[in-house]
């Protein structure tokens, strides 16, 4: 993105105002570079955790100031860029990007991601998630690529993208969420439903640790 730092004209400061990169994405660089940016465009988190609602607007375009474009999810899921019309900047926005298996082109990625994340948001019960994601592994050579990919990355692929989630939760890392996943909780507000009772069931998982998933104080 070098080129189109060298193209910037930098917006004058007053002496109190901190010191700004010309690229930074602000209203003040956007007016005073009008006659070669075009808006900013939208560049997703290519990770399975990027819910479905952000990855749909990747590579969308708003002409106007960054200010005043669409906010989608928070600033992990995705970030605005300046864009121009210049073919340089067409042909590093459809170069790789980073992602959670990889450096990859999103035209590559992303179908996978939006299919992904329509299964595991979906209200089909989780066993039948579960089997779908198996089922989209199979669905074309590049999915399967992927899922290969995932599976080298993430442990216990795809179970571990669930109970990964858990250790938003208090007292729960890792390994005590894999375990309560594998003793029969598979999503977080059945975590949170549970009873002190039921959790001290969960083997290696005791009365204080119970306290602080369930947030019961003594």
């Amino acid at each position: 993105m070098q080129w189109l730092k060298k193209l910037f004209k930098i917006p004058p400061k007053h002496e109190s105002e901190p010191t700004s990169d010309a690229f930074s994405l602000n209203d003040d660089s956007f007016r005073a570079n009008q006659d070669i940016i075009k808006g900013v465009q939208f560049t997703a988190t290519l990770q399975i955790r990027t819910p479905l609602s952000v990855l749909k607007h990747h590579g969308e375009i708003y002409e106007g100031p960054p200010s005043e474009a669409p906010k989608y999810g928070s600033q992990k899921d995705g970030i605005w860029v300046f864009v121009t019309d210049s073919e340089d900047q067409q042909l590093s926005y459809e170069s790789k990007h980073a992602s959670d298996i990889g450096p990859v082109e999103p035209a590559y990625y992303l179908p996978f991601l939006l299919e992904f994340r329509s299964v595991v948001e979906s209200s089909f019960d989780h066993d039948e998630q579960i089997q779908k994601l198996y089922q989209l592994s199979e669905r074309s050579k590049d999915f399967k690529t992927i899922w290969q990919k995932l599976t080298s990355h993430y442990d216990d692929f795809p179970h571990s993208y669930f109970y990964d989630q858990f250790t938003a939760l208090p007292g729960i890392g890792l390994k005590t969420a894999q375990t309560l996943y594998e003793n029969g909780f598979k999503s977080v507000e059945q975590i949170k439903a549970a009873s002190i009772s039921e959790l001290c069931k969960i083997p290696g998982l005791g009365k204080k640790s119970a306290d602080r998933i369930t947030g019961v104080r003594k």
